[in-house]
Formats: C-alpha cells, structure tokens, sequence
C-alpha cells in the first residue's frame, strides 16, 4: 500500500515531459546553433555535432539569425559555428555543402553589421580561410581525377573515404 501511494504521489506532483530534454536531443544541429546563439555558449559536444556539417550549419544559422536583430555576440558565436563547419579535412554529408555559399553570405552580413576593427579582422581571416581551404579540396579533387584517368579508371563522383 505504502509503495502504491508513493508511486502515485510521485507520478502527479511531476508533469509528464512533452519536449525532449537536453540530453535527447544534443544530437540535432538545428536545436545546438540556436541554443549556442541564445545562451552565447559553447559547450564540448558542439563540435562533434557542427564539426563537417559545412555550408548546411551555414543555412541553420542563417535561419536563427532571421528571426532576430543582430547583436555583437552573435558575430562571435556566428564566427565559431562557421569555423567549426568548415575545419579540417572532413568528410561532408553531402558534397553541396563542402562550397561555402551561405556561409561567404553570413561572413559578408556580419562584416557590414559590427564597425569594430578586430572583429573585421577576424571575419577577413575566416574568409580567407574558407576560400584557401575550398581551393585546396578542388586541388586535391582535380589530383585525384587525373591520377585516375591516368590509370584509366574513371570514377563520376570522388570523395574522401570517411
């Protein structure tokens, strides 16, 4: 009896869950960009779920930022999503989203909203590394498909193993 009334009292004084809790859903991209550009806090996982998602973290911060007016630590957390997406020598899901597109857009919105100048420098010095770094994946690319035609394999689609 006692466990019973125990049970029942511990079931309606806590109301049932209707969202996710944190620890479900850490995984969704879309729900840890809008909570690194609320809080402006980021947190070790983030990086494993941002980390190769390139040009698509791009687009999900574009739609965060849409429904707001820009602040100066949004530049900042902005600035982190975007290296993050783009960094190293990943492997991305779709190859789409290896060409920077919205993000050059978002890098360009950012630089013409802050008039600090380290926080321009900044947004030059992630520009510059997007494009070096979509250059040398065309390089390495365009090597990869002679040495391969070379070898008289022809192959329509190439992409690093992952």
């Amino acid at each position: 009896m006692k466990v019973s009334l125990i049970l029942f009292v511990s079931v309606g004084l806590f109301p049932l869950q209707t969202k996710p809790v944190y620890c479900q859903s850490a995984n969704d991209p879309n729900l840890v960009i809008e909570r690194i550009m609320k809080t402006g806090m980021i947190e070790g996982h983030d990086a494993k779920v941002i980390g190769g998602m390139g040009d698509a973290a791009a687009v999900i911060l574009a739609k965060v930022l849409s429904d707001r007016d820009l602040r100066q630590q949004d530049v900042g957390g902005g600035l982190w999503i975007l290296a993050d997406a783009f960094a190293g020598d990943r492997c991305f899901s779709l190859d789409s989203d290896r060409k920077p597109w919205a993000a050059f857009l978002l890098l360009r919105y950012f630089d013409l909203s802050t008039t600090d100048a380290e926080v321009k420098n900044q947004i030059a010095d992630d520009t510059n590394g997007l494009e070096c770094g979509y250059e040398r994946h065309l390089q390495s690319e365009d090597e990869k498909r002679r040495a391969l035609q070379g070898a008289g394999v022809v192959k329509r689609f190439l992409c690093n193993p992952c």
